[in-house]
């Protein structure tokens, strides 16, 4: 009786990934456990010089068959319980579970205090001098102007992805990294990426990934970086999620991202601000709504697509009860 909840709560504490991430997986794996146990414990026996009634087996009688081998009811019974149970603490989730439960797509790496810890304010360094006037493009293709998802809005859209450890996360414009480096600590992707044409902007977002490793632990198997480079260029064609804060494109940079985005058959999520033009041949699977952003006091609406056959949006559920 005492082992299987032992290991449900070690399983909780020290592998949140054999729970596909969940906090609550742990107790869930636990509870079957313990069902299990109890199922197989009440079972027939037959006692020596005793018809067979049916009789529930209850912890006198496994004591009294551990201790008595002559009996019918045998040891092998008591060893199949214990060892019944602790497949139940080990079993994965069913698809039903992973399916109803948002918290399954997130973990707790880095909360929102964690996050003030590492980005303060969230403000972005001004850039007014930084445009290299140099440049190819013309200005109009660059925007320079800047607005911050909040942690509650990658939130709000984290957990309606069905996100796990073969994804590749790529943002679009990633500013001063805090998407990035919150898909990367509380989620399961095996690699996080950031595209920023800013210098000043991708120098902060590498300032506050090191900052986040040598304040907090993360998993050094799986991969995280910044560059400082071109979205309309730069290669992220092994991404399966891609996110595009997009409120301030011009139309010739949306343009540019839909055909590389088009072409990726592997792409699972679009999230985007701006929608796509019409005649898209990516599938149109809804809007995650309420997204909180720092520029406007109400949620904004994202629009998601997706290449692959089958991707879909999870339910929407309230987050702000596993925020802290």
């Amino acid at each position: 009786f005492i082992l299987p909840p032992m290991a449900g709560l070690w399983q909780r504490r020290q592998l949140p990934w054999l729970s596909s991430g969940t906090r609550r997986g742990g107790w869930k794996s636990c509870a079957l456990a313990l069902l299990v146990l109890l199922t197989v414990q009440h079972r027939s026996v037959q006692l020596p010089g005793k018809p067979n009634r049916g009789s529930a087996c209850g912890l006198t009688c496994w004591m009294n068959c551990w201790q008595q081998p002559g009996q019918v009811c045998r040891r092998r019974h008591l060893l199949w319980s214990g060892v019944l149970g602790i497949a139940g603490v080990w079993l994965p989730q069913p698809p039903s579970w992973a399916a109803t439960d948002a918290t399954a797509t997130l973990q707790e790496g880095c909360n929102d205090g964690c996050m003030s810890d590492i980005f303060g304010n969230y403000k972005a360094p001004d850039i007014g001098a930084e445009y290299d006037k140099d440049d190819s493009r013309s200005r109009k293709d660059v925007s320079d102007l800047y607005g911050t998802i909040t942690p509650a809005g990658v939130r709000t859209i984290l957990q309606r992805l069905d996100i796990d450890s073969s994804d590749v996360f790529t943002d679009l414009g990633s500013g001063i990294g805090n998407v990035v480096l919150q898909v990367h600590a509380n989620t399961l992707v095996r690699k996080a990426r950031g595209i920023e044409f800013l210098k000043g902007r991708h120098a902060e977002a590498v300032q506050h990934l090191n900052d986040f490793q040598q304040r907090y632990s993360s998993d050094s198997k799986r991969d995280i970086n910044f560059v400082n480079g071109d979205i309309t260029k730069e290669d992220y064609s092994d991404s399966t999620i891609i996110f595009a804060d997009s409120v301030a494109w011009y139309p010739t940079l949306m343009e540019s991202v839909q055909r590389r985005c088009e072409a990726n058959s592997g792409l699972k999520y679009l999230i985007t601000y701006r929608p796509l033009n019409e005649g898209t041949g990516m599938r149109f699977l809804g809007e995650i709504t309420d997204v909180k952003m720092d520029f406007q006091r109400k949620g904004v609406k994202f629009n998601v697509y997706s290449n692959v056959p089958g991707a879909k949006l999870r339910a929407a559920v309230n987050m702000e009860s596993i925020a802290k």
